[in-house]
């Protein structure tokens, strides 16, 4: 079972967005474009500006870094993400437990319709 936070923006039922929390194969494989998907502009201008330090600047201990920085991207991609949606104007309407995403969305639209 997977924690899912559903985040919704202007009141509007059908802008809803699902987080899930927990680790994240793709922000720690390929974090740049993680960030893009997500629309994190933030946070991809600091990772790059990072990256560019650790790897340029600082020889084989940037790489140690470098490394570092994708294990923090990985296990901190639910959080940060869900940090960015605050920041946007989005606000947690719901915290559900669900074994994917497509029982997570049933779950929140299930309850919208019955609280109609």
């Amino acid at each position: 079972m997977r924690v899912y936070a559903a985040y919704q923006i202007n009141d509007d039922p059908m802008r809803v967005t699902l987080a899930r929390s927990g680790f994240s194969w793709l922000a720690l494989l390929v974090p740049v474009l993680w960030l893009i998907y997500r629309r994190m502009w933030t946070e991809t201008c600091i990772y790059i500006a990072l990256s560019l330090i650790f790897l340029l600047w600082m020889g084989i201990m940037g790489v140690v870094l470098q490394l570092a920085l994708h294990l923090v991207l990985g296990f901190d991609a639910g959080f940060l993400y869900e940090e960015s949606l605050l920041r946007r104007g989005y606000r947690l309407e719901n915290i559900v437990l669900a074994r994917d995403r497509l029982e997570a969305e049933r779950v929140v639209f299930g309850n919208r319709g019955q609280a109609s």
